[in-house]
């Protein structure tokens, strides 16, 4: 995809030759005037799904008019990214309401989880693989900041629901049950709010798993390595004690062996005196 900015023809609808009209599961409906040129250009499972839904000709506007059964806001998002070449996040209210007594204990300001969720699903389902990677990565992003909200059980409810079996979710998002696992460690409280969704997704709770394993793994070793360090470190101390241990036991054998010198001296002269009093009583 090129980085030419288009976003202006988009949002006018100038020179558009098809009519996209988004009806969502609430009931919300909108219209976007595109270009083909530069949407099926781009995504051919868009073109797939276009040529597939019902078309009405718009005499008065001489153009093509297609429902499409997508939310609006998300392919709003989508086609956004196809004319600029960027994504842009959006922040939407919390959906969650917090249980009586535990208001001050989650965080409930809006957030873009729910919106980078939605837009990673669509772009996956239109192989929109650019798109994916930069909503992954804001949605990586937004969890960091997110572990204490209270849209977190839904928000994982929802990524492991649509995306917890993707090709790309490793490469992509396997960061996000890390930190839930680390603030788990953390705080017992973040694994009773998550409890539910846990039981509702044994994907979810297999990630947590390997990720907690993994960094207990980490923790292991570098605690090995540090005490192989301490280790090092205790060695030219044992050398040291060694070399005063060793001569001390010199010092031992010297005085020992001077100790063994003084006897034989000290028996030496008693022999000699002993001679000179046989020798004394001889010439006597």
């Amino acid at each position: 995809m090129g980085r030419l900015d288009l976003s202006s023809l988009l949002n006018t609808g100038m020179y558009a030759d098809i009519h996209l009209v988004c009806t969502g599961k609430k009931g919300n409906k909108q219209t976007f005037k595109v270009h083909r040129s530069i949407v099926f250009s781009q995504c051919q499972k868009l073109k797939e799904l276009v040529l597939e839904s019902s078309t009405l000709r718009d005499e008065l506007f001489g153009v093509d008019v297609v429902d499409l059964p997508l939310e609006p806001e998300i392919f709003e998002g989508v086609l956004a990214f196809l004319y600029s070449g960027e994504y842009q996040v959006r922040y939407q209210a919390a959906e969650t309401q917090a249980e009586d007594g535990e208001e001050e204990v989650w965080d409930n300001t809006p957030h873009s989880l729910f919106y980078s969720t939605r837009i990673c699903g669509m772009a996956q389902q239109f192989e929109i693989f650019d798109l994916f990677s930069e909503s992954a990565a804001a949605l990586c992003a937004a969890v960091r900041n997110a572990l204490f909200h209270v849209d977190l059980p839904a928000v994982l409810d929802e990524l492991y629901a649509t995306l917890g079996t993707s090709p790309y979710f490793t490469l992509h998002l396997a960061s996000i049950p890390h930190m839930v696992a680390h603030q788990m460690k953390r705080f017992r409280i973040v694994g009773t709010h998550l409890r539910r969704v846990l039981f509702k997704q044994p994907v979810l709770a297999a990630d947590i798993l390997d990720a907690t394993m993994e960094a207990l793994k980490k923790s292991e070793m570098r605690l090995r390595r540090a005490a192989d360090r301490l280790q090092e470190m205790a060695r030219p101390i044992e050398a040291v004690q060694n070399i005063e241990e060793g001569e001390a036991d010199q010092g031992v054998e010297h005085d020992e062996q001077r100790r063994s010198r003084r006897r034989r001296r000290d028996d030496d002269d008693s022999d000699l005196e002993q001679e000179r009093n046989v020798r004394r009583r001889r010439l006597m």
